[in-house]
């Protein structure tokens, strides 16, 4: 005998609820999987106008101030060789170039320009001019006379530490191995200061490292000083070095 007729119809409709909650299932994962697909491009495509941003104002930057360069060290220059008002980019320059670093807005790249006689000079940096540089950036007088000290001692020749100094034993107490004081004058980079123990501090040297340069050049140039250098180099108040920028800026010094 057949099976009765409502457990043919109760099989019937569980078989079509299977494959309703099936239907139901791919339909969600298909849902998903086109919500997922739909941000992942759209993710792409940011992403890819970012770089592209990002590529446009690195050569544009690059382009410009590669000219910039070229110019100051061949031909005395005006702004307007650089970028002439009716060059087809539309990128212009003010009259006067600041070398005290006052950003130039090219497009939506911005240059600075820092004049390097004007900043501390790695085989010429007087200790004592650095320890004055530093007492005018807000660095306590403890650390700027060992920052001093220090220096001193990486550049002499003998192995007799200043009152805040270190010699060959205080580096190796301190467990660095790697280095000891160069004891001579013919310092190799602008980086290596950052070797010196008394320069270690990571705040310390944020202080020093975008005002300290390699150039074969002595000398400071007060009129592309920074605030800071004016003070410490005139051994002048931070109100007298702020109001000399002031002034040397209105009279056309830069």
């Amino acid at each position: 005998m057949g099976a009765p007729l409502h457990s043919r119809r109760q099989g019937a409709g569980s078989q079509r609820g299977a494959v309703l909650v099936l239907v139901l299932v791919v339909m969600v994962i298909g849902v998903g999987l086109s919500f997922y697909v739909s941000g992942a491009a759209r993710d792409t495509v940011q992403s890819a106008f970012l770089l592209e941003d990002k590529l446009k104002a690195k050569l544009e930057a690059e382009s410009q101030l590669e000219l910039v360069r070229f110019l100051l060290a061949t031909t005395p220059f005006k702004a307007s060789q650089v970028a002439p008002i009716d060059s087809p980019s539309g990128l212009t320059l003010p009259e006067s170039l600041s070398l005290s670093g006052e950003p130039i807005l090219l497009g939506h790249s911005t240059i600075s320009l820092r004049d390097t006689a004007s900043m501390l000079s790695v085989p010429w940096c007087d200790p004592a001019l650095l320890q004055r540089f530093l007492l005018a950036q807000g660095v306590s007088r403890e650390k700027a006379a060992r920052a001093a000290d220090t220096w001193r001692d990486w550049l002499d020749r003998d192995e007799f530490k200043h009152l805040n100094g270190a010699e060959s034993f205080d580096y190796r107490q301190r467990g660095i191995r790697a280095w000891t004081p160069r004891n001579s004058k013919a310092m190799q980079a602008r980086e290596e200061a950052a070797l010196i123990e008394g320069l270690q501090q990571p705040m310390l040297w944020q202080k020093i490292a975008s005002e300290l340069v390699w150039t074969e050049r002595g000398g400071s140039n007060i009129n592309t000083a920074s605030g800071p250098m004016l003070q410490a180099l005139l051994d002048i108040p931070p109100e007298q070095a702020a109001e000399l920028a002031r002034l040397r800026k209105e009279m056309g010094q830069l």
